[in-house]
């Protein structure tokens, strides 16, 4: 049997699918994945913390998960961040949690420029994978992290659950509806542009174009179990199907599995090419 991983993003399809199914799966969540806990007895088996906190609340949320006692895997500057105004101390110390080393060629301090460097591959950190500091590059989103993560483990299969994209532009205080539950993100007090928001959905696009080339040439398969991704990169089935106790092989199994073309990009807005490491999808 393949070994397997299912990897929930934050995306809004989240909210909308039975993610009890995982229950007893290996599955991965991250960041503020436990805002929909109260909908599901689905808990991740490991949970990844891959931004970098900007306040209080992000700590807050760091510590819930680890309170929790689940397998909390965070971040190198993460795991030493101290804001002076708590006193948290070294999160690396805790029994249950693991540090994963970043790749700081892509700075999270120059994502939102247009022009800023961006990985075309994960040359720059697959070379370290069989060093004893192996290095994750988050261009993109924290999915990125996770799905290279598998990838140097051995995960055969990957299952993506809401990578679904769809940032759109907007006005001060509007609650925003792309991720997993309404208002993930704080309320803005400033507009947040049309032009943003493309910057983080084709900053994610590239991330998921990068994702199938590093994995198919590695013979790893990925499938898209999200309802409403716009996504081609990836074969899509459904949850219920890929969790059915008769399925082993879903993409030789007849599942309902939509292949698609791989780099075709989606159309978007001004088509604009950006980096963003702040996307959570």
């Amino acid at each position: 049997m393949p070994k397997r991983v299912f990897i929930v993003g934050l995306g809004p399809s989240v909210g909308q699918q039975n993610l009890d199914l995982l229950v007893g799966k290996e599955s991965w969540g991250m960041n503020r994945c436990h805002l929909i806990y109260d909908r599901t007895k689905w808990r991740p088996t490991r949970y990844f913390f891959t931004d970098m906190p900007q306040n209080e609340s992000h700590m807050d949320d760091i510590e819930t998960h680890i309170a929790l006692g689940e397998n909390a895997w965070l971040r190198d500057d993460v795991a030493t961040w101290k804001f002076p105004s708590s006193g948290r101390g070294d999160k690396s110390l805790v029994p249950n949690v693991t540090i994963w080393n970043r790749c700081t060629a892509y700075s999270h301090g120059n994502a939102m420029h247009k022009h800023a460097w961006k990985p075309k591959d994960w040359s720059c950190v697959s070379k370290t994978w069989k060093t004893d500091k192996p290095i994750f590059c988050k261009y993109g989103s924290g999915t990125s992290v996770m799905v290279q993560r598998a990838v140097f483990e051995g995960f055969d299969e990957i299952y993506l659950l809401g990578c679904d994209l769809g940032f759109t532009a907007l006005k001060a205080g509007e609650v925003e509806h792309a991720h997993m539950v309404p208002g993930y993100w704080p309320t803005k007090t400033v507009d947040y542009s049309q032009e943003r928001a493309d910057l983080l959905n084709n900053t994610l696009w590239e991330m998921h174009d990068m994702i199938a080339k590093e994995t198919a040439a590695r013979g790893v398969k990925v499938f898209n179990c999200s309802p409403i991704s716009p996504l081609t990169q990836y074969p899509k089935v459904s949850l219920e199907e890929v969790c059915s106790p008769s399925q082993r092989e879903p993409a030789e199994s007849g599942l309902s599995v939509q292949v698609q073309a791989s780099t075709k990009r989606r159309s978007t807005g001004s088509r604009k090419k950006a980096s963003v490491s702040t996307a959570s999808t």
